[in-house]
């Protein structure tokens, strides 16, 4: 029954770090630290109750300090790019609302340039229907 040996020792960390990993609330929360305590005591507790089914040949202190210095890397890290992915999160959405109001504000903006090109090609009209009875009058007045 002992995992040293076993193909799916080395990667048991890994695995760990990935499952965190998986949901972004947890990863970089200080919620990891009793998780990764809980890892070191289990390492420490089974080191004396049971070495025969982690390390073969028995007890090995030395390796449980390993492992102890391997968990406090993976919960730093865990903690760091965690906040590092939360903190990216946060400023994508922070630009995000930006361009929503920029977008909105573009909007406003073209249709206020709709409405003056309407006035103004209403304005252009009567100027040009004007200018025709002008011509007309002042062709009526000299012929």
């Amino acid at each position: 029954m002992a995992l040293c040996g076993n193909a799916r020792h080395p990667d048991l960390a890994v695995r760990g770090c990935n499952r965190t990993l998986k949901d972004i609330r947890q990863a970089g929360d200080l919620r990891v630290v009793p998780a990764a305590t809980l890892i070191a005591l289990h390492h420490l507790g089974l080191n004396f109750v049971a070495p025969a089914a982690v390390y073969p040949g028995g007890s090995n202190f030395f390796r449980v300090v390993v492992h102890a210095i391997t968990v406090v890397v993976e919960t730093a890290m865990l903690i760091f790019i965690g906040h590092a992915i939360r903190m990216a999160f946060a400023t994508a959405q922070e630009a995000r609302a930006a361009a929503e109001v920029a977008a909105a504000e573009l909007e406003k903006v073209t249709i206020r340039q709709t409405d003056d090109l309407a006035k103004t090609n209403t304005r252009a009209d009567r100027t040009g229907e004007l200018l025709e009875r002008f011509k007309l009058e002042m062709a009526g007045s000299v012929g």
